[in-house]
């Protein structure tokens, strides 16, 4: 029998270390080891919002629709005319105009407007009736308190949806700016329940207000509306459209 030399030897010693030193790492982490419970996922960002306050005007919930419906349309202050370079469709161009005061309604250059006196000068111009003494006061009291960029988490009842109690306040807050008896060309009238229901009928007006492909987005270079006014006019359709 012949005997292991000694490099031989050596070779086999130093394959044995290799072996110890490997068996002396980490395994990799198996399954098993992995923690069971899944993540905590903040998810507060995607709450129901700010409760409304009674004495505060929010600018997307109380402004917005109000500039949107008098101010924002075509000829006057929408994207698209900027008449004398004011745009009024959103909260960043409202305040890139500066037609408002931060905490001075009074000295602001769009409540000026509003009441002026000259009917030449004022805003809406005629044959546009005036901003109601409710809207001006929702005007008035955004910018006292700071004409902030702020909104808040209204109540959303879908349960007892009706043309008049639901789906008409939220076309004369957002729609009749442009949609009015007189509607410019194109334009549908919807001061009236034969002309929503018309739209309502086709599809245009969820369509529309719902920004769905195949449909010019409404309200026009405006923000979409909540997704709850969406749903009520959604169900409304889907419940006939009553007149009731």
């Amino acid at each position: 029998m012949k005997k292991i030399s000694n490099r031989t030897y050596l070779f086999i010693t130093i394959i044995i270390m290799l072996f110890v030193v490997a068996s002396c790492t980490h395994n990799p982490l198996m399954f098993s080891d992995m923690p069971l419970e899944p993540p905590i996922i903040d998810t507060s960002e995607t709450s129901e919002g700010i409760p409304c306050d009674p004495d505060t005007s929010y600018f997307v919930n109380d402004v917005l629709p109000i500039l949107i419906s008098n101010c924002a349309i075509s000829g006057c202050h929408d994207q698209e005319t900027h008449e004398e370079g004011i745009i009024l469709n959103t909260y960043f161009n409202v305040m890139a105009s500066d037609v408002v005061k931060p905490g001075d309604a009074n000295n602001s250059d769009m409540i000026e407007a509003i009441i002026e006196s000259d009917l030449d000068d004022r805003m809406p111009p005629p044959p546009a009736p005036p901003l109601s003494s409710d809207e001006l006061a929702i005007l008035k009291e955004w910018i006292n308190q700071g004409a902030k960029n702020n909104s808040c988490g209204e109540e959303c009842d879908t349960l007892n949806v009706t043309y008049v109690g639901s789906i008409q306040p939220i076309l004369s807050s957002n729609c009749l700016g442009c949609h009015d008896a007189n509607p410019s060309e194109g334009a549908m009238d919807l001061t009236n329940y034969d002309g929503v229901a018309a739209v309502a009928a086709d599809g245009r007006l969820y369509g529309a207000l719902n920004h769905d492909p195949g449909f010019e987005a409404m309200p026009l270079d405006g923000d979409k509306l909540s997704d709850c006014k969406i749903d009520k006019i959604r169900i409304w359709i889907e419940e006939g459209y009553l007149n009731n």
